[in-house]
């Protein structure tokens, strides 16, 4: 087992004492020390991020590509029928899904590989659903419709191979369906609520949904990105709604002062506070660093806007940079507290 040095020192000074007070003999806390090695490099945490750069590189060159004129005419000439576009796109996903569940498989320990491969093969079953789009074209311009069967085909696809990664473009496409079809049919406000609001309710929604998730065996594992996405959705639209409040036109939000936007920003730190003590008392790490977070987000956001104006702007940054040094100063002592206790100094390294 791989732990990185400062794992691996709390391991260490955790077996010598169970030595000195004899929990365990000499003969086991060698091998609890030969159990374990020090990893020289975080070779995973390079793993994932350059699977996922090198899937953002090729979005890129995609992009560069139907930015070409000439390409661009020619990959028309070549690919003028949306039928086969959608077959080729169509039959890429299904290709690469089929290898992404193969690899599972046979290298259940390439997590990351696999996933970008689940990435690539939504990405080319989303470029199927537009084609094919094309095809039935109806002649109305909302695509929403679209949207959502685009959702559907990944989480009937994560469901059935399972792929976390195809459920978060699942739920993350279902979000974009939510905003298109309520925008498009009903405008800025829907039931006298904006965006914000809207989502606020949506992120709600996906957060209760995560317990009839753990209700069934085969939809169980989504549980926890299911929570993570739908406290992304609740928090980020609270945030906006701290800022914006419900105005729908930008004239309106101009003409509102602050303290009309105060009760949001008091609901906003209302469930931030709410999901630290549902974490706490329930052991929930996800919905208390969210909580976390969010809450520091929202009393930073309400310093900008009350100190912004009124105070130089060398006084808000002294103040904004002396609090971040109080934060990092406590929150490095309790974690030296609670882990490291014993640490060797930085020229022991």
């Amino acid at each position: 087992m791989e732990l990185k040095k400062k794992e691996a020192r709390v391991v260490a000074r955790v077996i010598d004492q169970w030595e000195e007070e004899q929990v365990v003999d000499e003969e086991t806390a060698d091998r609890l020390r030969e159990s374990y090695e020090v990893a020289s490099f975080n070779w995973r945490l390079l793993a994932k991020y350059a699977f996922w750069g090198a899937i953002a590189c090729f979005l890129i060159a995609t992009g560069a590509l139907v930015a070409d004129d000439f390409l661009l005419k020619l990959l028309r000439r070549v690919f003028a029928s949306n039928a086969i576009n959608t077959v080729l796109l169509g039959s890429c996903a299904v290709g690469l899904f089929y290898y992404g569940h193969r690899r599972v498989g046979r290298y259940p320990r390439k997590i990351y590989s696999t996933g970008a491969i689940y990435a690539l093969g939504a990405i080319a079953a989303a470029g199927a659903v537009f084609f094919f789009g094309r095809v039935v074209a109806s002649g109305t311009d909302d695509p929403s419709f679209l949207i959502l069967l685009t959702s559907v085909i990944y989480g009937g696809v994560a469901v059935l191979l399972p792929s976390a990664t195809l459920w978060v473009f699942c739920l993350a496409t279902l979000g974009g369906w939510f905003g298109m079809v309520t925008g498009y049919h009903h405008g800025t406000y829907v039931l006298g609520m904006n965006y914000p609001l809207r989502f606020t309710l949506f992120g709600g929604v996906m957060i209760a949904g995560r317990v009839l998730l753990e209700r069934t065996e085969r939809l169980r594992s989504f549980s926890r990105y299911t929570h993570i996405i739908g406290l992304l959705y609740f928090f980020i639209s609270l945030w906006l709604l701290s800022i914006f409040g419900n105005y729908g036109a930008m004239d309106a939000w101009y003409d509102a002062g602050h303290l009309e936007l105060l009760h949001w920003s008091l609901l906003f730190a209302v469930a931030a506070a709410g999901a630290i003590v549902y974490g706490l008392k329930y052991g929930d790490a996800i919905a208390r660093k969210f909580g976390v977070t969010f809450l520091f987000i929202n009393l930073y956001t309400k310093f900008f806007e009350f100190f912004w104006e009124p105070m130089h702007k060398a006084v808000v940054f002294g103040v904004l940079g002396f609090s971040l040094w109080l934060i990092g100063r406590n929150a490095e002592s309790i974690w030296r507290l609670t882990f490291l206790r014993d640490e060797p100094s930085p020229s022991q390294d």
